[in-house]
């Protein structure tokens, strides 16, 4: 990806359909990759037999406070009938904060100030106007950033074995791109914009992305209609997958950036619900 973009760098002419500016996409690189990995993992490229070692993290233990999952689980469920629409909520990037509220980019051992706390707020939006909701606060990234998509990958698995009637499937996350994009105002307060993200390799066993691409161009029509520019638009990764071959009507979805509030972030919620309940059952 590193290599890729530095090649765009020197073609400037180049961009693909719904890609953003290489500038933008070696921000958003370089900011995860520098939180990527732990020290001994990456000593371990070099180093055989480093795997096989158990390493204690350096920080206490994930906790994750009652009112976010009062099971053990880490699932909050919502009462279910078959009329209501069924809705999935997760976090790949369970510790994704927001810095003008935290003072950092990443929260390890506190729910409440990270992405996940905006799914739980979410999750309430959507109950509120008539969803079921499984919303979980499972830990993807503690012990290896770079393995939190195939940790979630169980965790959404399990969720789908266990709610098969689910009908979206939503990965939220917050983006690390600049306050300028990621930021505008609705009624007279500054909110959170959000952004669909697509994955779209086919070659990681996802022959069917374009059922979750046109699950997104529909959503974005949704956002169209009834809040324009809300939505950033699709972003399509043809590196990626996302998980999103668990289900038909699986998306990535950017809730504002680093440098929004978790205020900002939260009052986004209410608009990002009433469009996604716009889709209907």
């Amino acid at each position: 990806m590193f290599w890729m973009l530095v090649l765009k760098a020197a073609l400037p002419r180049y961009r693909a359909s719904g890609e953003r500016h290489y500038l933008l996409e070696m921000i958003a690189y370089l900011s995860d990759r520098a939180r990527t990995t732990e020290p001994h993992r990456i000593l371990a490229q070099g180093i055989s037999g480093l795997n096989t070692i158990t390493f204690m993290p350096a920080s206490p233990s994930l906790t994750t406070s009652p009112d976010i999952a009062p099971d053990p689980s880490g699932v909050t469920t919502t009462p279910i009938t078959e009329e209501q629409p069924l809705i999935a909520i997760y976090h790949s990037h369970n510790s994704e904060s927001f810095v003008p509220t935290t003072g950092q980019t990443h929260i390890y051992n506190d729910p409440d100030k990270t992405i996940v706390r905006v799914g739980l707020e979410l999750a309430k939006e959507l109950q509120a106007l008539g969803a079921a909701v499984v919303h979980s606060a499972e830990d993807h990234v503690r012990q290896a950033h770079d393995q939190s998509y195939t940790r979630s990958l169980v965790t959404i698995t399990n969720i789908l074995s266990t709610y098969p009637d689910v009908d979206y499937v939503f990965d939220l996350h917050r983006d690390g791109v600049p306050r300028a994009l990621t930021t505008m105002k609705m009624d007279g307060h500054d909110v959170a914009r959000v952004e669909i993200v697509i994955g779209t390799n086919e070659a990681l066993g996802h022959p069917k992305w374009r059922d979750n691409y046109a699950f997104a161009l529909e959503l974005q029509s949704k956002f169209d209609d009834l809040y324009p520019g809300f939505s950033r638009g699709i972003l399509q990764r043809n590196l990626s997958r996302f998980n999103q071959h668990v289900h038909p009507n699986a998306i990535l979805i950017e809730v504002g950036g680093h440098e929004n509030s978790m205020e900002e972030a939260i009052r986004a919620t209410k608009y990002l619900a009433q469009v996604i309940m716009a889709m209907g059952k």
